[in-house]
């Protein structure tokens, strides 16, 4: 770790093993990947066991790596051709296991519109942006109460009862 005046600047090491060792090959060619130690530095920085993460622009699953820490993650994806990548990470990862001290989180893998969601009641919102910049709404709509509304709210409902 180096620091350029009073900022902290954090260099990782190359993720592609972590990513074949966890995540599914289809999820390989996302063009768009967040790296993976920067994932896990922001949630082991910025979250505790037990917290509920949503990500609201999931892509392939990166936050899903938040599991292996004892964090329960929701991922929402607009784009239906993703989701089935990330069941295949989810069941990945569930063989590998948690890492050292942690239990695994849970995983809730949902398609929708992150315009559209009930946001209240995750701990933390971490996400990687979409890099297109183009509206996709007429391309991938999502009725309101569509099942990705209805389950995360459940989801989140559930987290408040516990």
């Amino acid at each position: 770790m180096a620091g350029i005046g009073s900022m902290e600047v954090l260099k990782f090491k190359p993720d592609g093993r972590l990513r074949k060792r966890l995540y599914s090959p289809e999820s390989l060619a996302h063009p768009a990947k967040a790296h993976l130690g920067m994932m896990l530095e922001i949630i082991e920085r910025y979250t505790k066991p037990g917290d509920l993460i949503l990500d609201p622009l999931a892509g392939i699953g990166g936050t899903m790596i938040g599991t292996l820490l004892g964090r329960s993650v929701i991922l929402v994806e607009l784009e239906s051709h993703f989701l089935k990548p990330m069941l295949a990470s989810w069941e990945k990862m569930q063989v590998v296991g948690p890492m050292l001290g942690h239990q695994m989180g849970k995983v809730v893998i949902l398609r929708g519109d992150a315009r559209n969601l009930p946001l209240g009641g995750a701990d933390t919102i971490l996400t990687s942006p979409p890099y297109e910049g183009a509206e996709t709404r007429d391309r991938y709509p999502v009725q309101d109460g569509s099942i990705a509304d209805v389950m995360t709210r459940s989801y989140l409902q559930s987290k408040h009862t516990r």
